[in-house]
């Protein structure tokens, strides 16, 4: 049965301009949005014309899914100057060795989408009320919030360089020395490839996280790979989270 409309706080419906490479995907993402009570307008692969429709239907989130590599920085910094919330839904799924082979641009990638990831990403992008609000979340309910979703492959290195320091507080004085070292043994990668994939992840969430408590955590400029993780230590630590991952991480 379809809700009630989803409803703005200025009581206009909540607007969702929906673009995906996969086009089953974008159809079930279309319906389920739909049954929610969101106003869903689904429009072409192609930045002008997204652009166009955020700016005639006045709308309140741009949903976006691109094949693994391309990158749509420019629009979306536009989406935020119209008043528009971002959604980029990652993807990394395998294409098939022609496809790679032939480097096709269009090559399309199947993914199977968590719908109710999707919409619990939703509601928090429109959440009501600030970040002086309660809000004991654990560690994984604030990367899903600030959309480093549970697919992505630097997912784990961040919970881990976060976890340890939640154990270790003094490593964050020295996280080349102490924490570096043993998320390069554990991911089999290079001290220097996980001091780069951090920081491009931390790039990301800064980017395009719309979330208020992540802009309360971290009011000024980018944060550095130490600043992040401390500070999301150091929020863990003050509202006592208890984390199962915490005994993984000797």
């Amino acid at each position: 049965m379809k809700q009630q409309p989803v409803m703005t706080s200025e009581g206009q419906p909540l607007t969702i301009v929906l673009s995906c490479v996969d086009p089953d995907m974008e159809m079930r993402l279309a319906k389920k949005l739909t049954d929610e009570g969101y106003t869903v307008i689904q429009a072409e692969l192609n930045p002008w014309t997204v652009l166009h429709q955020i700016y005639q239907l006045h709308a309140s989130l741009l949903i976006l899914q691109t094949n693994t590599g391309q990158a749509y920085e420019r629009e979306v910094e536009y989406c935020h100057l119209l008043d528009c919330k971002v959604l980029q839904l990652e993807t990394h799924a395998q294409i098939r060795a022609q496809e790679q082979k032939e480097k096709r641009p269009d090559a399309r990638l199947l993914l199977p989408v968590d719908m109710d990831c999707v919409l619990g990403m939703i509601q928090c992008l429109f959440r009501e009320g600030g970040p002086d609000e309660p809000a004991h979340l654990t560690l994984e309910e604030l990367l899903d919030r600030w959309q480093v979703t549970r697919r992505q492959p630097n997912r784990e290195m961040i919970e881990h360089a976060i976890l340890l320091m939640v154990e270790h507080p003094s490593w964050s004085e020295h996280i080349t020395k102490d924490i570096y070292p043993r998320l390069a043994q554990r991911h089999r990668l290079s001290v220097t490839a996980i001091e780069q994939r951090l920081r491009r992840a931390i790039t990301h969430i800064y980017l395009y996280s719309q979330d208020e408590l992540f802009r309360f955590l971290f009011p000024g400029d980018r944060p550095t790979n130490t600043q992040f993780c401390a500070v999301v230590a150091r929020y863990l630590v003050r509202y006592a989270q208890e984390d199962p991952e915490q005994e993984e991480v000797n």
